[in-house]
């Protein structure tokens, strides 16, 4: 069974990779404060809809594998877990995208980093999940 986890993981990095960098086309630019500075007043707060949004697709297409694997299972616990790891993976991921796009407070190794270390938690908590519920 430990073979599907592979899979699972080796998924999600790829749809991290697929969304993070290609996928996430105008709205790399479109998601810094400084893409919008110049722009009427109106406009000021437009960057973060597209941070938002990344994030959401980031999410989505990186948790496919889970959410898979989570409806294969039959099991409303391990989907429940999967849905709430969605929810948590899709904010986190537009605090560690805003905090180096916008607060310079991160590079780009460090936000990777901490992308790779939220795939290897999701993967985990189900593993986790799984386990004790004998599932």
């Amino acid at each position: 069974m430990t073979h599907i986890y592979i899979l699972i993981f080796v998924a999600m990095i790829l749809g991290h990779l697929i969304a993070d960098y290609p996928l996430q086309s105008c709205l790399a630019q479109m998601k810094r404060k400084d893409f919008w500075e110049g722009k009427p007043e109106r406009n000021k707060n437009d960057y973060i809809p597209s941070l938002i949004g990344h994030a959401v697709m980031w999410g989505i297409i990186t948790f496919i594998p889970l959410i898979i694997f989570g409806f294969s299972t039959k099991s409303n616990i391990i989907l429940i877990a999967v849905w709430i790891q969605l929810f948590v993976n899709i904010i986190a991921h537009a605090i560690i995208d805003h905090l180096k796009a916008n607060k310079d407070q991160i590079n780009l190794i460090e936000d990777q980093l901490l992308h790779f270390m939220q795939i290897v938690i999701a993967v985990c908590v189900v593993v986790i999940v799984k386990s004790i519920n004998n599932i």
